[in-house]
């Protein structure tokens, strides 16, 4: 959810999942008494107390004002928005399509004009859509499953809600970062706190260091939950698409970002714009992944292009792992231009057992010459897995994965290898849906592996 402060001390939520159905009393407050986010003023005279149904805190006894909490609800008669649509936050305006006239694609919404000064609209289903992967029976990790031996190779995808962040633990110990979720504002999921848990949980406590810290792309569910992460946290490399000065149309925030990281490393161990550092199918440090693991680079692109016509999916890194004959993709949030092109580049080098799936499950990626490509008869179909980090965001009036998406993934593998954060969050909001559907892989010295569910932390 997002909270802007409006004239006097009104908050009005712009949110990804709902308008206002409340009122708001016209109250006059001196500017230096503010409600906290999330909240509105109210005024309760004297022996009035808030509402059974409601939740206020005191904000200024004299003048008899309170903050109550702002509820949200699918649609109805908001500050806004309509009934039956929902706020386009600032972070998603760049899917909005504003003109009538033309069709979205599967990544873009039709936005109209909204009650507030720059805010939009866009229409919701009246139903929320069941999630598209659920937990089989046997997914879930065993004791014994959840504390795999340190000798062998632990891919952690961790449910931070919206959002990529996975850390890869390798046999000689050397741990990895790729991507590290939102950063919490307007109402997002804040992964630094979570994805720290996590690690804590797993033995890797705050002030250790990772030997590599990927950024898929510059979108806000991939970066940023970084700079609260790497406030108690150390990096030994850092990989980026991006150039180190970038004059792209890439956010403040990612920029805040990328001068964090320039206060922490040399430029010797910045790899950016990572497609000038390595070659499609050069093999990346041993620094990064130690001996034992084999890191082979594929793609990435540092420009994507100005205004109306950015987007930073097209940036995604895409490199592949090796590990006693098993093999591993990261693909960010590609879409399928990009795959088309590792398609055509690298073909021997896409036939992988497992495939982080591109952009949450969205249908402008896995394409079927892509997914054809990845999963030849070669690779036996016992051995190919899928895994897909989504939260309950909307895009398109659907959410992720897309269930077009999920079909297509079920023709190439079996469905107890399908694995999804967002598993069974349709009764859940975004801001509920993370930390439960963490999912665990550990592939051994001799190749044999497993994948589960590993609950929260």
């Amino acid at each position: 959810m997002k909270y802007f402060p409006l004239i006097g001390a009104c908050v009005v939520a712009l949110c990804s999942t709902g308008c206002l159905d409340m009122s708001i009393p016209d109250v006059t407050v001196e500017e230096s008494a503010s409600c906290r986010a999330g909240y509105k003023s109210i005024v309760l005279a004297d022996g009035e107390s808030c509402p059974a149904d409601e939740t206020c805190e005191l904000l200024d006894e004299d003048l008899g004002l309170w903050c109550m909490k702002i509820k949200i609800a699918e649609g109805g008669d908001g500050l806004n928005c309509p009934a039956g649509s929902i706020t386009v936050s600032p972070s998603q305006q760049e899917y909005c399509v504003l003109d009538e006239n033309r069709e979205p694609n599967d990544d873009q919404f039709l936005c109209t004009e909204g009650n507030v000064s720059g805010r939009y609209c866009r229409e919701v289903p009246a139903e929320s859509e069941a999630s598209s992967v659920v937990v089989l029976e046997g997914q879930r990790c065993t004791a014994s499953q959840m504390t795999p031996p340190a000798n062998t190779l632990r891919i952690h995808v961790i449910d931070v809600g919206q959002g990529d962040a996975i850390w890869i633990q390798t046999p000689t110990q050397q741990n990895i970062l790729i991507d590290g979720g939102d950063g919490g504002a307007f109402g997002k999921t804040s992964a630094g706190p979570i994805i720290a848990d996590y690690l804590e949980f797993h033995d890797f406590p705050r002030g250790s260091a990772f030997d590599a810290v990927f950024l898929s792309h510059p979108h806000s569910d991939h970066y940023g939950g970084l700079p609260n992460l790497f406030a108690s946290y150390n990096l030994k490399n850092y990989i980026d698409p991006m150039e180190l000065d970038t004059g792209e149309n890439v956010s403040s925030s990612y920029k805040s970002w990328i001068s964090m990281v320039r206060g922490k490393l040399d430029e010797s161990h910045l790899y950016m714009p990572a497609q000038e550092k390595f070659a499609p199918g050069e093999k990346m440090p041993a620094d990064f992944f130690g001996p034992d693991v084999s890191a082979t680079f594929l793609t990435s692109n540092k420009e994507i292009g100005k205004g109306s016509s950015a987007n930073p999916n097209d940036a995604s890194i895409i490199f592949r792992i090796d590990y006693a004959g098993r093999s591993f993709l990261f693909t960010g949030d590609a879409t399928s231009e990009q795959e088309g092109i590792v398609v055509a580049q690298s073909p021997d080098l896409l036939p992988v057992n497992f495939l982080k799936v591109c952009h949450h499950g969205s249908t402008t990626s896995s394409s079927p010459v892509f997914l054809e490509s990845i999963w030849p008869e070669s690779i036996p179909r016992d051995d190919r897995g899928a895994f897909i980090s989504s939260g309950r965001a909307q895009y398109s009036g659907a959410y992720l994965p897309n269930e077009t998406i999920v079909s297509r993934l079920k023709t190439f593998i079996n469905d107890d290898m399908l694995f999804a954060t967002s598993a069974g969050d349709e009764n859940k909001s975004e801001s509920d849906a993370y930390r439960d559907d963490n999912i665990l892989i550990v592939i051994d010295g001799a190749g044999n592996y497993y994948a589960c569910y590993s609950g929260t932390n």
